[in-house]
């Protein structure tokens, strides 16, 4: 196996190589001088590539291969069984043995017998060459798709043949709802004995609840003398009946509620329960029943990681799912010995949320405007829905009316505090009332898991996760057309691209579904700099506009949310929003970055505070002055490794050289930024603010800004290095939050910040922030600003020249 160009020495092999094995782009490899080894920890393959090989992009091979086949070839490495199991599993529905020899195989069957000029028999032909046998596949078999093709697709469409009987079954989630019919006859099964488990009678049992027709016919013909209904009992399951259960990823709680009903046996739901899982949280109760009902599996990572390996998930995911379960079994285990209580008052609200009032809410004629025109749209959605499959006459109305399946893309605009959150989420709540299929998107998931909190019944997630962006267009072509309304929010921030793959998702569901835009274009962009507006497909969309301030009742307040909304200001008026609001602090503007000292000042007059700047770079220098500031003279729990991005010794100018973990000093009560989404459903999400409790053997424990106690475990990643090369590292998603940046913040709803422009603004960044004080609105905000804003050490290089002084920051809900 190798990876280098031959010399001179080997001359035809060279050839070979040269002529076969140079990529257009990339080789695929990092490079690497030293000899071809096998890495002990992973087994990990590190092949020889050297410069010049590296540079022409070469290809690896294996020698004998490429000598025998003469043509391009590739080695591709696998992380674990995963690919290989998925390869065997896709071959061999093309295997067949040969008529005289069983040891020798073709790769055709009846089953894809597409000529009836040449039946898949007539090439069992033991005496033929193999040239002649792919001449005549080539010539005369006229197969659709090369196999290749095939093998090279087996992960989106895999090749898969199976005689046996294949029940499909979305697993419930116990004491969620009322459980569907096979279920119940499971409870209820008379021949069933009391150890099988419900996996276990969805492989012997009909749809009709009674024993499988299979079992009866092997029964009856092998002539078994055991009665049927206590042979069922004691006969291993076999591959005549086969259960695809739809489960959660197992990163949700729910997914060990769907293990439990499946693994457990039980004759009602309440056998399933534990006493003990009383003392624990949601977001942990169905695995602490699991915990409790099959500790031995649980228990034991290797049982885990053998059946991660069974479903052919790379070590890589394995080592990550495994991480995340001891850490969340450590929280189990402390709740269950009462070390930890759950809470009994409900959790604070989430920073950026607005919830309705109970009683009837007051609108404005703009306001009811959006509202009569957004159920309108949603009617439209309903009456066009498709019937039941079953319902022959409804489908005949629904065919011939073709008017009522046109709807409108809308779109509500209009600056902070205008109502756009209240009219939708009245829409939201009169739809899901009527039963309407309803997803809302947000841009990041901080404010994704601000609407979760207001609808926890609605799906609810990230534009990526919601729409797969991240994948291929044509694989998500249908992921918009189960939904009757969906909700984009802040589009502000959508980037064109993002916003003309949603318009043709949106085609895709034959423009039924009632689509909805939501946000302000006098806030931040997206991050390319491109708006939806610049599309193309923006003359579709139906604009509503609301422009009364309605949370505003300050009128010097109100002058300056609109001047800092579309405007620049001008000298005199930056200067008069300025006054009274400078931090304290011993640097004035222009005398260079902040000390320690001075970032204590601050902190000491307003704890609650959060530092936004412009830049990542400037926001981890302010970082590292809070916590130098704060727990100068405390003893650090631990350093811990966190996010390669955030180490500046990682990068040679704009290119990511190494991937070596940042590493962060925690101390208890030390306020920390969560840096990936690994469960959206309860608060580990990308931006969520936290506080450090305490340093446990599998995470460190924190307390987020929703009042949700998580264990921040370890997550192994891969990082792509500008050589082309991958690396992985260990690390905690975790970065000091004193600081963040302002697109982190956009929609969030802070108690107290302090900005500093270090360079040139992005357009809209000065939009004002303000607060709900004593029934007085006010400006509360710190300006850290700076003419040169030059590192003092060499931790942080130059972050760029101030251009400009003027006031960053966002608006504040009430």
């Amino acid at each position: 196996l190798r990876a280098d160009i031959p010399g001179e020495d080997e001359p035809e092999l060279r050839a070979l190589v040269v002529a076969s094995q140079l990529d257009w782009t990339s080789s695929g490899w990092r490079q690497r001088e030293e000899k071809t080894v096998v890495q002990d920890p992973g087994q990990m393959l590190l092949l020889r590539h050297p410069i010049s090989a590296f540079e022409r992009h070469c290809r690896a091979y294996i020698v004998d291969v490429l000598a025998a086949l003469r043509c391009h070839t590739d080695v591709q490495a696998s992380d674990g069984r995963g690919m290989v199991l998925k390869y065997c599993a896709s071959i061999l529905a093309c295997i067949r043995p040969s008529s005289s020899d069983p040891r020798h195989h073709v790769v055709f069957s009846d089953a894809c017998d597409l000529s009836p000029r040449l039946p898949t028999q007539e090439l069992l032909n033991d005496q033929a060459s193999d040239f002649s046998l792919a001449r005549r596949i080539l010539a005369e078999y006229h197969p659709l798709q090369p196999e290749m093709v095939l093998q090279l697709a087996a992960q989106r469409h895999p090749q898969f043949l199976c005689p046996s009987v294949i029940r499909k079954f979305v697993v419930p989630i116990p004491w969620a709802a009322e459980m569907p019919l096979i279920v119940r006859g499971y409870m209820s099964c008379p021949w069933r004995r009391e150890e099988m488990n419900l996996l276990e009678y969805l492989r012997k049992s009909g749809s009709d609840g009674q024993i499988s027709c299979r079992y009866r016919t092997t029964h009856k013909n092998s002539r078994i003398e055991m009665p049927l209904s206590e042979w069922i009992n004691v006969v291993p399951v076999d591959a005549s009946i086969l259960a695809a259960t739809i489960l959660y990823s197992r990163s949700n709680d729910q997914y060990f509620g769907q293990w439990l009903l499946l693994h457990v046996p039980f004759r009602c739901l309440d056998d399933l329960w534990k006493p003990e899982a009383a003392l624990l949280p949601d977001s942990l109760r169905f695995l602490g029943l699991c915990l409790l009902h099959r500790p031995r599996f649980w228990r034991n990572p290797d049982h885990v990681a053998y059946e991660l390996q069974q479903e052919a998930k790379p070590d890589l995911h394995i080592s990550n799912v495994l991480s995340e379960l001891a850490a969340r079994t450590e929280l189990v285990d402390d709740y269950l010995s009462g070390n930890l209580v759950k809470a009994t008052t409900p959790d604070p609200p989430v920073y950026g949320t607005t919830q309705l009032p109970d009683g009837p809410v007051k609108l404005t004629v703009e306001q009811l405007r959006v509202v009569r025109f957004l159920r309108g749209r949603v009617e439209v959605a309903l009456n066009a829905k498709w019937p039941e499959d079953n319902s022959v006459d409804a489908w005949d109305v629904w065919l011939d009316d073709a008017s009522i399946r046109h709807n409108l893309v809308s779109c509500i605009l209009g600056p902070a505090g205008s109502g756009k959150t209240t009219a939708v989420d009245i829409v939201l709540a009169e739809a899901a009332a009527r039963g309407a299929h309803i997803g809302v998107a947000c841009p990041t998931g901080m404010l994704a898991t601000g609407y979760r909190a207001r609808h926890p019944g609605l799906d609810i997630d990230t534009v990526h996760g919601m729409f797969g962006l991240h994948l291929d267009e044509l694989a998500t072509a249908e992921m918009m057309r189960p939904y009757d309304l969906v909700v984009i929010d802040e589009v502000g921030q959508l980037p064109t691209w993002i916003f003309e793959r949603l318009m043709r998702l949106w085609d895709a569901t034959d423009r039924r579904t009632a689509l909805v835009f939501v946000g302000d274009f006098c806030q931040l962009t997206g991050p390319d700099g491109t708006t939806a507006r610049q599309s193309f497909r923006w003359a579709e969309v139906r604009l509503s506009t609301l422009t009364e301030m309605r949370r505003c009742k300050c009128a010097q307040l109100r002058w300056k949310l609109q001047l800092l909304r579309s405007a620049i200001p001008s000298g005199r008026q930056l200067r008069k929003l300025l006054r009274g609001h400078r931090a304290g602090m011993r640097v004035r503007p222009g005398s260079g970055w902040p000390t320690a000292m001075d970032i204590a000042v601050i902190l000491q007059e307003t704890p609650d505070t959060t530092f936004v700047t412009i830049s990542r770079r400037a926001s981890a220098y302010l970082n590292r002055l809070a916590i130098r500031a704060l727990f100068a003279d405390a003893e650090p729990l631990g350093r811990i490794p966190c996010e390669p991005t955030d180490n500046a010794e990682n990068f040679d100018g704009p290119h990511q050289t190494s991937a070596e973990p940042c590493m962060m000093p925690l101390y208890e009560g030390m306020r920390v930024r969560i840096t990936r989404n690994a469960n959206k459903r309860h608060g580990f999400v990308n931006g969520m603010g936290a506080v450090v409790q305490r340093l446990r053997q599998s995470g460190v424990q924190v307390k987020t800004d929703e009042g949700e106690i998580l264990l921040i475990h370890p997550i192994t990643t891969e990082t792509a290095l500008a050589d082309g090369s991958i690396r992985r590292a260990t690390v905690f998603a975790l970065r000091p939050g004193y600081s963040t940046t302002l697109h982190k913040i956009q929609g969030a709803t802070l108690s107290h910040v302090s900005c500093a422009a270090e360079r040139a603004k992005p357009p809209h960044a000065s939009t004002l922030t303000r607060s709900e004080q004593n029934g007085r609105a006010q400006l509360i905000m710190h300006t850290v600003c700076a003419n040169a804003m030059q590192s003092p050490d060499e931790e942080v290089a130059a972050v760029g020249h101030m251009a400009d002084r003027q006031v960053i920051a966002k608006k504040l809900d009430s």
